[in-house]
């Protein structure tokens, strides 16, 4: 999943598989049985190790459906805190329970849509949101630095442009920062180069275009900045483990 952030607060917990999270500007590794908590506006992204199988349990939601209106009792007490003052990322281990049978329960209001599963939903995420609040050290939230700014801001400008032929110096000017500092950015946030990631969020998509159209791989490879097929099949293989053929036949059953 590349890099991206949002208003919401996200859980996480990892099924199956070995994940890595760049947040923060750090690090973190996951897995099965642990998980993690994303406050809101950080950018983070997740890939995982190895070619197996990879499951997980998200939520992305709006800190509202905990704290319900701004003033109430339970935004006061609950969620304000966390979004003012609590952790940007908090790992959860396997002895967090508590957080992980929550969200677990919440998995299953979603999939049997029983009347009223919309209260059970909210409630989970309340007792997992309550959990993280007791977890997190609390203080000043740091206002999001520069960097992180400038970051944004060249993440949508690539996700604005990556049809087009885009050079690292295209990508420091949409930053409004010096071909030096964008690499330096990009390792500090991502742990990539621009040019590593820019390839990476290329191969991404064309892995959207193969499950969603029926365009010929030819035409995705090019139109995904890739010079011959031969070479995008060789790098998709490397990202996701399989050809784009293979990838496409088997997203369609």
């Amino acid at each position: 999943i590349p890099a991206h952030w949002h208003p919401e607060l996200e859980l996480f917990a990892l099924l199956s598989g070995k994940v890595r999270i760049n947040a923060d500007s750090e690090s973190y590794e996951l897995r099965p049985g642990e998980g993690c908590f994303l406050n809101t506006e950080v950018v983070h992204s997740f890939q995982a190790l190895g070619l197996g199988e990879c499951r997980f349990h998200s939520f992305v939601f709006d800190p509202a459906i905990v704290g319900g209106f701004p003033g109430s009792v339970f935004d006061v007490k609950f969620v304000r805190p966390i979004l003012d003052s609590g952790a940007s990322f908090i790992k959860l281990n396997r002895e967090d329970q508590p957080f992980f049978s929550a969200l677990a329960a919440g998995i299953k209001a979603c999939h049997e849509e029983k009347p009223g599963f919309e209260l059970t939903l909210r409630d989970t995420l309340s007792q997992a949101v309550c959990y993280v609040g007791r977890q997190g050290a609390f203080e000043a939230r740091k206002a999001p630095s520069v960097q992180e700014e400038r970051l944004k801001e060249m993440l949508l400008w690539i996700d604005s442009h990556w049809e087009e032929p885009v050079g690292v110096s295209e990508l420091a000017a949409a930053g409004h920062i010096s071909l030096r500092e964008c690499q330096r950015v990009f390792r500090r946030y991502l742990a990539y180069s621009p040019v590593e990631y820019l390839r990476r969020r290329r191969l991404l998509r064309a892995a959207e275009l193969l499950r969603t159209t029926q365009a010929p791989i030819t035409e995705i490879a090019l139109r995904c900045g890739f010079g011959t097929p031969s070479y995008f099949a060789g790098e998709f293989k490397k990202l996701i483990g399989k050809t784009p053929q293979q990838y496409r036949k088997d997203a369609s059953t």
